[in-house]
């Protein structure tokens, strides 16, 4: 998971250059990383939201909403989770 927050931590320092393509790779990268090892709980919805901002910055529309769609749907199963544990 080290190796997922330094590509997030890369890209998001990217993004604040102004390089916003290079960016998404890394963030894209790191998503898929925590998509592997099926991690929901450091960072995933917090990392679909900074993607969704950095195509948000490039001006497409779509993959945004996508973005921030996911981020939604990851915090909601896990606040759902949450509950069910805490029951």
């Amino acid at each position: 998971m080290i190796y997922a927050d330094a590509l997030r931590v890369k890209g998001l320092s990217l993004y604040r250059q102004g390089l916003t393509l290079q960016a998404t790779n890394y963030l894209e990268s790191a998503l898929d990383i925590y998509i592997c090892v099926n991690d929901t709980h450091n960072h995933p919805s917090l990392l679909w939201m900074e993607t969704g901002l950095v195509y948000l910055a490039m001006g497409n529309t779509q993959r945004p909403r996508d973005s921030y769609e996911e981020a939604l749907k990851l915090a909601a199963d896990r606040k759902s989770l949450l509950a069910s544990h805490s029951a």
